[in-house]
């Protein structure tokens, strides 16, 4: 072949990809956590479908008497589903290390439970330790993203 021909291969070596150049050599103490966190995030996503299929479920009886609507019955289940979409985009970003995603997590879960326990006016101490334990695996993961990203910029120094 010609020298000049648009048909041959390449001479220039291909670029290693970044993201898998840090998932080889990434320490454990920084991808664990943020591992534990996006799975977290994932049953947590799970968990409001279920609660949400769970509602509708409920509620099917009154929709089939005619006292709501179609259209009733699923907006009152909006608000469920919402969340398992939320926690759902979250644990993808969390899963690329976003900063941004590490930390709406912790606080759109706190501000949920907040929420459930004003409307509620009652503390179950269960849910409480819940709380905790979720609260300090988020703050786990975020401490890990941001370690992440220290670890990526001196990597990309080097």
């Amino acid at each position: 072949m010609h020298k000049d021909s648009p048909y041959q291969a390449s001479s220039v070596a291909v670029a290693p990809d970044p993201d898998a150049l840090h998932a080889n050599r990434l320490p454990h103490a920084i991808g664990g956590p943020v591992k534990h966190m996006w799975i977290l995030a994932r049953v947590l996503c799970v968990m409001a479908l279920l609660a949400s299929i769970a509602s509708m479920i409920l509620r099917w009886d009154s929709y089939r008497d005619g006292n709501v609507t179609l259209l009733g019955l699923l907006l009152s289940t909006g608000g469920i589903l919402f969340d398992a979409v939320v926690f759902a985009g979250l644990s993808w970003g969390i899963q690329r290390y976003s900063r941004t995603a590490a930390c709406a997590l912790l606080g759109y879960y706190l501000l949920g439970q907040l929420l459930f326990v004003l409307q509620n006016q009652f503390l179950i101490l269960v849910r409480l330790a819940i709380v905790i334990v979720v609260a300090l695996i988020c703050v786990r993961g975020i401490r890990a993203t941001f370690a992440y990203h220290r670890y990526a910029a001196d990597e990309q120094r080097r």
